[in-house]
């Protein structure tokens, strides 16, 4: 069993962290000022930071016999046999539920971002979507 965790908004350059809750903002305030109403502003600014949460909140992964689980602000649960292939990235690995490189991969994969350990989990997972196979 593999348990990591990962925080990019603590491991990235504070200034890129800045310039994202910036970004937010200000497009919270379009919003605001371009609906003509502030729930439009408090709404969308929910709404970025809800889709963001993994880069501002740490999330936990577990590897395990069974599949991987992702805890972040909601818990996600994946078998093995719901992946096809994994590939290896140059911060970590893609599972991907296609056997061939697909346009819905970035919706229905998981990407797992790795600083150690990434040849043995690649073969654990490797090894695991032969299994299911």
């Amino acid at each position: 069993m593999f348990r990591f965790t990962s925080r990019p908004a603590a491991e990235e350059p504070p200034l890129k962290t800045v310039a994202l809750l910036l970004s937010i903002f200000i497009v919270a305030c379009a919003a605001w000022v371009y609906m003509g109403a502030m729930y439009w502003g408090v709404f969308t600014l929910i709404i970025l930071l809800l889709s963001l949460s993994s880069y501002f909140i740490k999330t936990e992964y577990v590897i395990d016999e069974n599949g991987l689980q992702v805890k972040g602000i909601l818990i996600k649960k994946r078998k093995w046999s719901d992946f096809k292939r994994v590939i290896k990235a140059e911060k970590g690995l893609f599972l991907s539920a296609f056997l061939n490189k697909s346009a819905l991969d970035a919706f229905r994969g998981q990407y797992l971002p790795l600083k150690n350990n990434k040849e043995e989990i690649f073969e654990f997972i490797l090894q695991k979507i032969e299994e299911t196979k």
